[in-house]
């Protein structure tokens, strides 16, 4: 299982934040999951899921990431 998430630039949408990247560190492994969004993009991490809203055309990144990796701010 995966940590809760660490977040990029963080923006308002409505009632939630949303940020330019997630990343949720695992728990024994020195690599996370790094997940890039399309700007502004609301996260809802429930668990072990997570729930993104992507438009056709918008890319999504997927991958595994130390700290040390993040992108910078």
């Amino acid at each position: 299982m995966l940590g809760s998430p660490k977040k990029g630039t963080m923006q308002a949408q409505g009632d939630r934040l949303a940020a330019d990247w997630y990343f949720f560190p695992h728990p024994v492994f020195r690599q996370g999951v790094l997940l890039t969004v399309p700007q502004g993009a609301a996260l809802q991490h429930v668990g072990v899921a997570v729930n993104l809203p992507v438009q056709t055309g918008q890319d999504v990144t997927l991958r595994f990431a130390t700290e040390d990796e993040l992108p910078k701010e």
